[in-house]
């Protein structure tokens, strides 16, 4: 399984015309293709420009990875602020998902790994490289 996790948009809603924002989560099975992080995002850019609802935006994103990977089974999760009366922000979380994903156990493994830690990102000190004098130390079974 393959997921990026947090890809950052911004969109119109289609009836009102407000912005709203929030991440994408993205897991799939490939089948021989695979996509960058750098690609999702700019998938979902691209199809962030045209006014939409939540869920046909993650309905959309979903079908354009499902044909442009030709994957197994891909899921997509949303979750958007929206502006509402009086100042507020509301939180929507929209889901979709085809393939191997219409499965419980794969709709669990990726709800498991999406909640799992995060940690930030740091450069790895130069201690924790481990140097090794032969390829014996590292197979010692040749």
């Amino acid at each position: 399984m393959v997921l990026v996790r947090g890809v950052a948009f911004t969109a119109r809603a289609a009836p009102e015309g407000d912005t709203f924002f929030g991440r994408v989560h993205v897991a799939f099975y490939p089948c021989g293709k695979t996509l960058s992080a750098q690609a999702l995002a700019r998938m979902v850019a691209s199809l962030t420009r045209q006014p939409h609802t939540q869920e046909g935006l993650t309905k959309g994103l979903r079908d354009a990875l499902q044909q442009r990977l030709d994957a197994y089974g891909v899921i997509v999760l949303l979750e958007a602020l929206h502006p509402t009366l009086r100042g507020r922000q509301a939180l929507a979380i929209t889901r979709s998902r085809s393939g191997l994903f219409e499965q419980p156990a794969h709709q669990e493994m990726f709800d498991r790994l999406l909640k799992g830690t995060s940690r930030p990102i740091s450069r790895p000190s130069q201690n924790l490289t481990p140097r090794f004098q032969s390829p014996l130390e590292v197979f010692p079974c040749l």
